[in-house]
């Protein structure tokens, strides 16, 4: 990855190619010097023949924009400014192969995998996780909450039901058996 950077002057639109296996990654645009302050410039993009406005510089409100616009093909930059040079800049980078997305995938599903205890990692996987902290290599066991205590709803009833002087039977045991389990579970999972 390198430093890219080109002057566009006025009246003077200038085509960028980022070249075979290349990027463009236009971060910022910012205005030359002016003695005229008060006027607004728009700048324009030209991609395939369709040319789209980046946005508008003025001396006074915003004399420099920030993007991030990545241009894999031939490009022209160009603005309307006739008192001055408007300034683009950016980074050029070598373009990730398919073949090196390929090869990141299987390592983070993996890895992912391993962490969700679902597979365990084979020995490219192994290997490719071998300077990865120990967080990322463990597996956890995430512990559900039961579904046997009764929603506060429920336990409205049943406290309007006591208050009436209902003989029912008191379910306050299943509650403690069930906050039980949840415990127990909890304490599995650390």
């Amino acid at each position: 990855m390198e430093f890219w950077g080109i002057e566009v002057k006025s009246g003077q639109p200038i085509k960028a190619d980022p070249g075979a296996n290349y990027v463009i990654h236009l971060s910022q645009a910012s205005l030359g010097e002016s003695k005229n302050k008060a006027e607004s410039v728009p700048l324009y993009v030209n991609v395939d023949g369709k040319k789209l406005i980046l946005g508008t510089l003025s001396h006074q409100s915003c004399p420099q924009l920030s993007f991030d616009l990545v241009f894999d093909e031939e490009f022209e930059l160009s603005h309307n400014w006739k008192n001055g040079s408007v300034y683009f800049l950016g980074m050029s980078s070598e373009e990730e192969s398919e073949e090196e997305e390929d090869e990141e995938l299987p390592v983070a599903a993996a890895a992912a995998a391993a962490v969700n205890g679902k597979a365990k990692p084979d020995a490219k996987t192994a290997k490719a996780n071998a300077g990865k902290p120990d967080a990322v290599k463990q597996s956890g066991k995430i512990a559900e909450p039961s579904n046997n205590r009764k929603s506060e709803d429920e336990d409205d009833d049943d406290e309007s039901e006591d208050e009436s002087g209902s003989d029912e039977e008191d379910d306050s045991d299943d509650d403690d058996e069930s906050d039980e389990t949840c415990r127990v579970k909890q304490e599995e999972a650390c």
